[in-house]
Formats: C-alpha cells, structure tokens, sequence
C-alpha cells in the first residue's frame, strides 16, 4: 500500500470513529437540576376549624363567642389538652384565623 493510500485510509478510520462517537451518545439533555428549596405550607386555619373543630361542637359556639388572640390561644390549647389532634403549626394557624375572623 502506498502512503497515499494509507493516509486516505487512516482519515477515513478517524472520520469513522468520530462519527461512530457522536451517534453512539445520542441527543445531549441537559442535566436534571434540583427543585427549589420548599418550606413547609402553612396550615390552612378555615380548613382547620371546619374539618377538626366541628367534630365535637359546631361553628355557632365560635361565632357568637368573640375573643382576642390572646384568649384563642386559651381556648386552643384547653381542646388540645381534652385531645384534640393539632401539631404546633396547625394551633398557631387556627388561633390566627380565630382572633382575625372571630376576634374582638
């Protein structure tokens, strides 16, 4: 073989390979990046009057019982002492929404 020849050759083996590279690693996607930092929501204190307080008395007792946050707080804390289940955020959401909806 000439060194023409074998020139054309080892070009054509380069070409080859490359070509071989590029379809053999298909589309490029870019890389999956990590959401967001969330935080957690904050409980929805209208959800949690209707669907946890109205278990044992009903919404009329609240209503004609105005209070401020202060005495909410009270009266929180007294259901969740008789067993009421609420978590910390879940009492301070429900005190807010009672002292800005049925506060005095």
């Amino acid at each position: 073989m000439n060194r023409p020849t074998a020139r054309i050759l080892v070009a054509c083996l380069i070409l080859l390979l490359a070509w071989g590279s590029i379809a053999c690693a298909g589309p490029q996607q870019p890389a999956p990046t990590s959401p967001a930092p969330t935080t957690a929501a904050q409980p929805d204190g209208a959800a949690l009057l209707q669907a946890r307080c109205t278990r044992c008395h009903t919404l009329d007792r609240v209503q004609q019982a105005p209070r401020t946050a202060s005495e909410w707080q009270t009266v929180v804390a007294r259901m969740r002492s008789k067993g009421a289940q609420r978590n910390d955020a879940e009492a301070e959401a429900l005190v807010q929404h009672l002292a800005r909806t049925f506060g005095k």
